[in-house]
């Protein structure tokens, strides 16, 4: 079963000057539980006048602290659904340097 909940909302413009509403999701995967628990994972959905647009990214880490540090720099970033990918790899990179 995947749970999502609402990690936090940020509401942003566009260069066009349109308005984004942009809501980050922790999701948790409790199908895959294993040895060292559930899978977490992210997602960001945004709202304009044009309409929804979303992206899932699941099984990112087994640790939940890593994942909201992740949607934490997303939130910060205004990060949309777009881009999501690039900057969860360039995080997931860093994370394995450090």
């Amino acid at each position: 079963m995947k749970i999502k909940t609402l990690f936090g909302v940020r509401k942003v413009t566009d260069e066009a000057g349109r308005e984004l509403n942009l809501a980050y999701y922790l999701t948790e995967d409790t199908r895959e539980k294993v040895q060292e628990g559930p899978l977490y994972g992210a997602g960001i959905v945004k709202r304009s006048r044009e309409g929804e647009e979303s992206e899932w990214l699941d099984g990112l880490s087994y640790l939940s602290s890593e994942v909201e540090e992740l949607l934490s720099r997303m939130m910060r970033g205004a990060v949309t659904p777009i881009s999501m990918a690039a900057v969860a790899d360039d995080f997931i990179g860093d994370t394995a340097r450090a």
